[in-house]
């Protein structure tokens, strides 16, 4: 009876020092893990250097308006911007736009190409407006459009928020006395296993 007091007495010190130990052990088991993999590796050519970018500076919004289009002038450069896609709820599906029709002008400008239509929509801000000259099969139409601001992307989730969190106020239970008993041979284990590597590394010539 008092060899069991012993134990008991003394498994929950050991639990608490293995559970501090485990950031050390697995900071020591990677660090291992480099040095023996930059040994084994080959030198690398050395490669030019990318230009620095500034976190810090936040990002502007674009200016011109957003109409809700994707576009494409591949197979119509010389008669205009074709309508690849439409935004359901952008602007340009509520003014009456299509698909497959071809952009040929923009407020009285011949369109003909993309960098044309760039050039156009880069000075009309959110709230301006815009009359679309456009073919549909072969019937012209004029179109007029009221540009919206650029819609706010959606935060990515975080693997924390989809993680399953306990009720507020609900303790979650603690490993039972197997498991960490468990999780304590794993730990001798690897202790082994990166003395053998240690070992390796200093046995190799310098």
């Amino acid at each position: 009876m008092t060899k069991l007091l012993s134990i008991a007495a003394i498994l929950p010190a050991t639990l608490v020092a293995v559970a501090h130990a485990q950031p050390a052990l697995d900071a020591l088991e990677q660090k291992v893990r480099r040095d023996v993999a930059a040994e084994n590796a080959q030198p690398a050519e050395p490669q030019p250097a990318e230009p620095a970018v500034n976190s810090q500076q936040p990002q502007q919004k674009p200016r011109q308006g957003y109409a809700g289009l994707v576009v494409d002038d591949r197979d119509d450069r010389g008669r205009g911007v074709r309508i690849l896609e439409v935004a359901p709820k952008g602007p340009g599906g509520a003014a009456g736009l299509r698909p497959q029709d071809l952009i040929t002008g923009l407020g009285g400008v011949r369109v003909r190409q993309l960098s044309d239509m760039i050039m156009i929509l880069e000075q009309v801000p959110p709230g301006g407006s815009l009359e679309f000259e456009v073919l549909r099969g072969t019937e012209p139409k004029r179109i007029h459009l009221t540009f919206a601001r650029w819609p706010v992307p959606a935060p990515a989730a975080t693997p924390e928020a989809t993680q399953p969190q306990p009720p507020s106020g609900q303790a979650t239970e603690p490993p039972s006395i197997e498991a960490l008993l468990r999780r304590i041979e794993q730990l001798e284990q690897r202790v082994q296993a990166l003395e053998q590597a240690l070992k390796a590394r200093d046995a190799q010539p310098k």
